[in-house]
């Protein structure tokens, strides 16, 4: 358990210095920039905590590696402790399309989740795929993103032979942003939805996630107010078949 949070503490680190390097202009140092929403959220069943960053591994080739962590922290218990943690890098080749930062393609050759337990609590697999992106205006200040991600997953953990039930061969990421108008600084509601079952694409037996972020006017608060509902299976890996209810607040990065 030691090892796990010091590599969280590590990567946090790594994340702070990458953007002091970003900032310095330094081209010759890697800048990590962040991939998936940076939050800290708590509430049941337990404290939800997710890191991630990108950063781009070839000099004027759009070649990247990404890490996420994610963290269920059972704090509510008489001695708390994380009740699992996943580990998930990749890599991946991204795509332009003509139409500047408003699409583009993600080719990932491969992407590998675990939880890094060994034995009969370990839970892992390993996927290639691809991920598209669109960002449409829908007037001078709301927008609308898509993320729509395939995989074809490969190289099951024992224990987890039937994972793709309830994790699907897909994922949509709906992100609606700037639609409260001028009441907040920022505001986006994200919806994320994966399916499952023997089919592997019925959207009722995999995941159901929406996330509400918002960003204060007042600018000596910095981060984000977070409030999340999760339904489904497989929010994290070491109980993918437990049908669970999450409802969390916290802050976000």
């Amino acid at each position: 358990m030691g090892n796990k949070i010091s590599l969280f503490i590590f990567l946090s680190g790594l994340f702070c210095c990458g953007a002091a390097y970003a900032a310095e202009g330094e081209p010759d140092l890697l800048s990590l920039h962040q991939y998936k929403p940076l939050y800290f959220l708590m509430g049941h069943p337990y404290t939800k905590i997710e890191i991630s960053f990108k950063t781009q591994i070839v000099r004027d080739v759009p070649v990247y590696f990404a890490y996420t962590q994610l963290m269920m922290w059972d704090t509510f218990n008489p001695s708390p402790y994380f009740y699992d943690i996943n580990y998930n890098p990749l890599a991946f080749y991204r795509f332009h399309f003509n139409t500047g930062n408003e699409q583009w393609l993600d080719v990932i050759p491969f992407e590998h989740e675990s939880n890094g337990r060994g034995g009969a609590l370990e839970r892992s697999w390993n996927r290639t795929g691809l991920d598209y992106h669109i960002r449409q205006s829908l007037n001078t200040k709301t927008a609308l993103y898509w993320d729509f991600k395939i995989w074809a997953p490969y190289y099951y953990n024992p224990n987890n032979p039937d994972l793709a039930q309830y994790r699907g061969l897909w994922e949509l990421n709906l992100s609606l942003s700037q639609f409260m108008g001028d009441f907040f600084e920022f505001d986006d509601l994200i919806f994320r939805l994966y399916p499952g079952g023997e089919s592997l694409t019925n959207p009722l037996h995999g995941g159901q996630e929406l996330t509400l972020r918002l960003k204060a006017k007042f600018r000596r608060f910095l981060p984000l107010v977070i409030m999340q509902v999760f339904h489904g299976y497989a929010e994290d890996l070491l109980d993918y078949q437990d049908d669970r209810w999450g409802i969390r607040a916290g802050l976000g990065f």
